[in-house]
């Protein structure tokens, strides 16, 4: 069987303003013992599914980058010893600019890590500190190069916009910072204000101005111009790379494959099962994971259009018609002619995809091929 592994580290230096992911600040003396733990996890994973596969490993969060060297070691031999983890395997990590330094990137090289992610967000000072960061951008500039120089040169940004206050300009031009530094790969992601963070209560006082949608719109223009520009390629709706440098792990969620979540709070698709693990304190005292939800029929359908139109690849036509029915994929078809000729979507070489405008409002579209399919 194969599967990918993700495995979540919840602690941060500090929560930022806009987050709302099972993560802590202050917690990093607990670490000893939260590896421990997954490693126990992982140990009984490999007694439920055997000698896994795993083409692609993850290390997200909170801030990864905050464990040891030999944290990290320990959590990366562990997986080695409970899976078949493949030779090429893309071993991935989320990291804080702010907590990394050239001798701490050479030794999670040396751990196994191959591909980084940092969290750069915003190239002005401002929209740093509204978000909460703990870095500056000269520091993201200075963790950049430390990685490529340590040996990671498929290196990954995560940036920012629809910000409260943010303009136009100002993406612009941290788009040509970012495109600037040897990165294989940028992630662009448009702000959600999620319930009960600082940063959406003070969009509901008023102390913030909301941000539009056309703005958002405009922004994700300029990402996709300029990062075609400097020789990248959009690959989903988020996510551009430089030719074969896409996120092999994300392409396991979009394309529904097995993925498998270690660590609090982490999710898990199995053999078209979802299931999580519990918060952090009950993850710690050993409380068991949810119950075993099966996904099929409608919902398993409804999945597949909604991750699948993220990408520009999008969907094969044959293969949805092979999961869902001649009926269910003559309906489809259907629906795509109003939408191409609208222009907000295209079929070529039997695969359904939407456009760059069609992407602007996928959830839109996503929702009315849903409707038409549930008649």
């Amino acid at each position: 069987m194969i599967a990918s592994v993700y495995i979540h580290i919840p602690y941060c230096v500090r929560k930022c303003a806009y987050c709302d992911f099972e993560s802590y600040a202050g917690r990093l003396a607990d670490a000893d013992e939260y590896v421990a733990r997954v490693l126990q996890e992982m140990e009984r994973a490999r007694g439920e599914y055997g000698n896994l596969g795993v083409p692609t490993l993850y290390i997200g969060g909170g801030t990864p980058s905050l464990l040891s060297p030999d944290q990290l070691s320990r959590l990366l031999d562990g997986a080695a010893r409970f899976f078949s983890l493949d030779a090429n395997a893309e071993i991935s990590m989320e990291a804080n600019p702010g907590t990394v330094d050239a001798a701490k990137l050479r030794a999670f090289r040396s751990a196994g890590v191959n591909r980084i992610s940092f969290g750069a967000q915003a190239s002005q000072t401002g929209l740093l500190a509204l978000l909460g960061r703990v870095h500056t951008w000269p520091e993201a500039v200075l963790a950049v190069d430390d990685a490529f120089e340590a040996g990671i040169s498929n290196i990954n940004l995560d940036l920012m916009y629809a910000l409260p206050g943010q303009t136009a300009e100002d993406f612009a031009e941290t788009l040509d910072a970012a495109l600037s530094l040897p990165a294989s790969h940028l992630s662009c992601y448009s702000l959600i204000l999620e319930e009960g963070t600082p940063l959406t209560r003070r969009v509901e006082a008023g102390t913030l101005p909301e941000p539009r949608d056309e703005d958002s719109v405009r922004m994700q223009r300029l990402a996709l111009e300029k990062t075609r520009a400097a020789g990248m390629e959009r690959y989903e709706i988020s996510n551009y790379a430089r030719p074969g440098l896409e996120c092999r792990h994300n392409l396991v969620y979009w394309e529904r494959g097995n993925y498998i979540g270690f660590g609090c709070a982490a999710h898990s698709m199995m053999n078209d099962e979802r299931f999580f693990n519990p918060d952090y304190r009950a993850y710690l005292s050993g409380a068991p994971q949810s119950e075993r939800e099966p996904v099929r029929g409608t919902e398993k359908m409804e999945e597949t259009l909604l991750l699948g139109l993220r990408m520009t690849k999008g969907i094969s036509l044959a293969a949805f018609e092979r999961a869902y029915g001649k009926a269910c994929a003559d309906a489809l078809r259907r629906e795509i002619r109003p939408l191409a000729d609208g222009g907000l979507a295209r079929l070529a070489d039997g695969r359904f995809a939407l456009t760059a405008e069609g992407m602007d409002v996928q959830n839109a579209v996503v929702v009315r091929l849903v409707t038409a399919l549930e008649r």
